[in-house]
């Protein structure tokens, strides 16, 4: 496992909890307001971005299976902590959801890079018979599973930006109460 991917994915997932914990406390006492929705949405944007891009450009080369199972864990554990009841968020449209959907969706970006990186590094290690530069153009096909997992998050960052003036639905409180659990 490459160990400054894992410390990148682990300072995400921290600054991505103490937004939770600063959205808690702003929600507690200022509630939900577009100034307080465009400073979250841009912190969490900020993050998603640049430490994703710190990681495409200088780490993804060298990811390994283990740092794919630590983004899943990490996607996983977003989803599972977001709904927890003392946050409050459910049911809430707004900030909450715009931090949530960016971060949901920055583990989920990277994961694809991860693979795509993954795949790269297999398919170097397999040799081809090149006949007449028949498979020339296919060397970096790897690159359309990462500029997916890129695209992914900035479709991300348009709700998020939508969110910052036109409060969302909070979808988890809808899902949960779906199968009866909210």
């Amino acid at each position: 496992m490459n160990k400054k991917i894992l410390i990148i994915d682990a300072v995400t997932f921290a600054i991505n909890m103490l937004l939770f914990v600063l959205l808690r406390i702003s929600m507690s006492f200022i509630g939900n307001r577009m100034f307080e929705a465009i400073i979250f949405g841009l912190l969490s944007m900020t993050t998603a971005f640049v430490t994703t891009y710190i990681i495409w450009k200088k780490y993804a080369q060298n990811v390994e299976k283990g740092n794919v199972a630590v983004a899943i864990s990490l996607l996983i554990a977003v989803v599972l902590i977001y709904p927890l009841p003392f946050w409050e968020f459910l049911g809430n449209s707004g900030t909450n959801v715009a931090v949530n959907l960016a971060f949901i969706f920055t583990y989920f970006g990277r994961i694809w890079i991860y693979v795509s990186y993954l795949i790269r590094k297999r398919s170097r290690n397999v040799t081809y018979n090149i006949g007449n530069n028949s498979l020339a153009s296919t060397k970096n096909y790897y690159k359309i599973i990462a500029y997916y997992g890129i695209g992914v998050m900035a479709v991300c960052s348009l709700f998020v930006i939508i969110n910052m003036f036109i409060p969302l639905p909070d979808i988890y409180a809808k899902l949960l109460s779906n199968y009866g659990i909210f």
